[in-house]
């Protein structure tokens, strides 16, 4: 009786610890398995946002292009507003047919001392001939060139200002103001009286 109740006490123990081991392994396992699941949970999110970005970019590409193109051959004045996704905080427009030099100097786009509207890389974009008109700041992926553009600028009569036009935007829009030439499109930022 004696020996049966020492070997119980000894197994209770024995079982005891084995409980014990088992239960950290446990804890262990569930934390790691948490882990995974929070680390590729965190990347899909990303991922999915990344592409729902992409589709945004490539959709106003698509609505920008169309939209400028199909005023260049009328002589229609239309308010239009696009849906700029989140990450974009300016849109820039080049007018091709303006010289170089326009983008020189005070308050023009390669002058380093106008805090406002100073995009190196849409300036060294410009000087490279790059056959882009429209750029996005922060910068995109997503290349636009629409057809036949002038660009009015704030303040300025037609033919006149710098050749480019860059918009901040608000609440993740802008407006513009397209008229048709019928040679080209001219360009300027819809101001709300």
């Amino acid at each position: 009786m004696k020996l049966n109740k020492i070997l119980s006490q000894k197994f209770r123990i024995k079982n005891k610890k084995a409980q014990v081991i088992t239960q950290v392994f446990v804890f262990i396992l569930a934390a790691v398995i948490f882990g995974m699941i929070m680390i590729f949970g965190y990347k899909a999110i990303n991922d999915f946002i990344q592409r729902s970005n992409e589709v945004a970019m490539l959709e106003l590409r698509t609505e920008m292009v169309a939209s400028i193109n199909k005023m260049t051959t009328g002589s229609d004045v239309r308010k239009v507003t696009f849906k700029i996704p989140s990450q974009v905080q300016y849109v820039c427009f080049l007018d091709f047919d303006r010289p170089l030099s326009n983008l020189r100097g005070d308050k023009a786009l390669c002058d380093s001392s106008n805090q406002d509207y100073y995009f190196p890389i849409i300036c060294d974009s410009w000087v490279d001939n790059v056959q882009q008109n429209v750029f996005f700041y922060p910068m995109t992926d997503v290349e636009i060139s629409a057809q036949s553009l002038e660009v009015v600028q704030p303040g300025f009569v037609n033919g006149e200002g710098k050749g480019f036009l860059c918009i901040k935007t608000k609440k993740e829009r802008i407006t513009l103001r397209l008229e048709g030439k019928g040679d080209r499109t001219l360009l300027e930022e819809w101001i709300e009286d």
